[in-house]
């Protein structure tokens, strides 16, 4: 009837609304979605995302992401759509390191770092950050 098309439009309004607000490069904090309770993995965390280049925002491959902390080094490569991702043993303060390894293939981007604090949860936290890159000139 009308009042669940209305109900339908003011739910869509207040989404695209939080998604302004809440749908820039990071996203922290949400537990993984695929479970209801506690899992027995509490000190895991899951740091995922895409490597782009900060004028464009298109994704770009072939990017080795380090992450560095107190108790871990771990290193991936993006894929062709940008995308990498770790699932490491949880610990508060991390560095994400980005450097471009495929030469001039796809342009040569300045190596860059951020430096993030990881939130605490009774789950494993999942964290989106995306990687901004300059391409150089």
């Amino acid at each position: 009837g009308r009042g669940s098309l209305m109900k339908r439009r003011i739910k869509g309004l207040v989404n695209a609304i939080l998604g302004i607000f809440f749908g820039g490069v990071i996203t922290s904090c949400f537990p993984a979605p695929a479970y209801a309770g506690p899992r027995p993995d509490t000190n895991k965390m899951n740091i995922s995302g895409k490597v782009v280049d900060s004028a464009s925002l298109m994704a770009i491959q072939d990017v080795r992401v380090d992450l560095l902390s107190g108790i871990i080094t771990n290193s991936t490569v993006s894929y062709s759509n940008g995308r990498y991702g770790f699932y490491e043993e949880y610990y508060s303060n991390i560095v994400l390191a980005a450097t471009d390894i495929d030469g001039t293939t796809n342009g040569f981007y300045y190596p860059t770092n951020f430096t993030l604090v990881m939130p605490k949860a009774k789950y494993t936290s999942s964290t989106n950050f995306d990687i901004p890159m300059k391409l150089s000139n």
